[in-house]
């Protein structure tokens, strides 16, 4: 096998914090850390650059503490590592707040290089590969595909971009607004296009010459059923002088049923259900009674005292929290 002139790793949505995500049975800070030193390590072992697709911190106010095991682990690329912004790592969508959050610190401090639409130019061994991004903003999908297109420097024989959007293979019924991005929608000047966001991933497609990739994240923090038979990679981008190559590396970890519960899915589920029978009982039960609303038909027992009072009010906040659950999916 020839050995690529240059060599880069993209590993995304680490989502690092030290507050238990409730579907974890583990200890989530320690094993999401070790995997971040797993990526480092064989970053350094393929002499790569570590290309870094957001949402790096579960929140964006994260502890001096997160940031710091972070800090600790990336000075030891022995190669610069580029990066881009994600939702979770800002507030307000904005990703110009960056300065003004803990997570800017990997970025102020050069630990990471802060991508964007200006090309950086990286040449060795005879090659040149530009390096641009697009950090996360609210309407970077709302707003077309222009989010994942780029400007090629002529200088550049190779262009990867990163980007920290919604890009997917195939349309999403369950989205009620198409604020998402088909692949095959996406006209780009890149080799290849490094995606975020969507923590399932699609792993590596090829498509008018142009290579996607999303390996996924790497931290698992919700025990869906794509999650539960999902196991974490990166990707393995190999630049040669004529072409360019990727292929995914498996993360070591345990498999979803050992780390994730589905409980807390479950108990959801359960209030949901119950919910919903709860309301069309009332339904059923006050047929032909006009247009009353459930508010007046509680109050009602309550005057009559076949409910208690606290339990009326308990009752409508579950309904008002169930609709407004339902709204929002």
């Amino acid at each position: 096998m020839n050995t690529p002139l240059q060599s880069y790793l993209f590993s995304t949505d680490w989502h690092v914090t030290d507050n238990w995500p409730e579907s974890r049975k583990d200890n989530y800070l320690n094993t999401i850390m070790g995997k971040v030193e797993f990526v480092v390590s064989l970053a350094n072992k393929l002499d790569a650059h570590l290309l870094l697709g957001g949402d790096l911190v579960d929140k964006y106010n994260s502890k001096p503490k997160i940031i710091n095991l972070l800090i600790s682990q990336l000075i030891k690329a022995k190669q610069e590592v580029f990066g881009i912004i994600g939702n979770h790592d800002i507030f307000g969508h904005n990703h110009e707040v960056i300065k003004r959050v803990i997570l800017g610190a990997l970025f102020e401090s050069k630990v990471v290089t802060l991508l964007d639409a200006r090309p950086r130019i990286i040449t060795k061994n005879g090659v040149s590969v530009q390096l641009t991004g697009t950090n996360y903003t609210p309407d970077i999908d709302v707003k077309g595909v222009s989010s994942y297109s780029i400007v090629k420097a002529p200088e550049a024989n190779f262009a990867i971009h990163l980007v920290h959007g919604l890009l997917v293979e195939r349309h999403l019924p369950v989205m009620k607004s198409r604020n998402y991005t088909l692949l095959t929608e996406v006209i780009t000047r890149a080799d290849v296009l490094c995606c975020g966001h969507e923590h399932t991933g699609f792993g590596v497609r090829l498509f008018e010459n142009v290579i996607f990739t999303n390996p996924g994240a790497l931290g698992r923090i919700n025990a869906s059923l794509k999650e539960l038979r999902r196991m974490p990679f990166v990707s393995y981008i190999k630049v040669y002088s004529d072409h360019v190559e990727v292929d995914l590396i498996a993360v070591p970890a345990a498999t979803g049923p050992e780390v994730l519960s589905r409980q807390k899915i479950i108990e959801t589920l359960k209030r949901k259900k119950m919910l919903t029978e709860f309301k069309d009982n009332l339904s059923l039960t006050d047929i032909g009674r006009g247009s009353l609303t459930l508010k007046d038909i509680l109050e009602e027992k309550a005057r009559l005292g076949n409910v208690g009072e606290d339990v009326v009010n308990v009752s409508l906040r579950a309904i008002k929290e169930y609709e407004e659950e339902q709204h929002s999916c």
